[in-house]
């Protein structure tokens, strides 16, 4: 069991997403607060969104990764996009996301 703050318990955010969703979908927003309350260290201000292709053999080798910055202790509005988006792939060799 993984054991999260209160702050990594809101902000996050995996999502895996069928090819034929993520196609015709590709875009989507979600509504955060962080407050600065939880922080503790130095970890990076940011919420991620992943995203991986379920019909492979080994689904987490398509990983892709997206990591948007965010403002602590307002609300706001964060859109991930994994056609424009700058994503990081698990594995270098994989094809774009979408």
């Amino acid at each position: 069991m993984e054991h999260l703050s209160s702050f990594d318990q809101a902000f996050k955010t995996r999502s895996i997403l069928k090819n034929k969703i993520c196609a015709a979908h590709p875009e989507f927003s979600v509504k955060i607060y962080g407050p600065s309350s939880s922080i503790t260290g130095s970890q990076n201000n940011q919420v991620s969104s992943k995203l991986q292709n379920s019909n492979v053999i080994s689904p987490w080798l398509s990983l892709a990764e997206i990591v948007k910055p965010i403002v602590l202790d307002e609300w706001q509005m964060v859109t991930f996009n994994f056609i424009t988006d700058p994503h990081i792939n698990f594995d270098t060799n994989s094809p774009n996301p979408a």
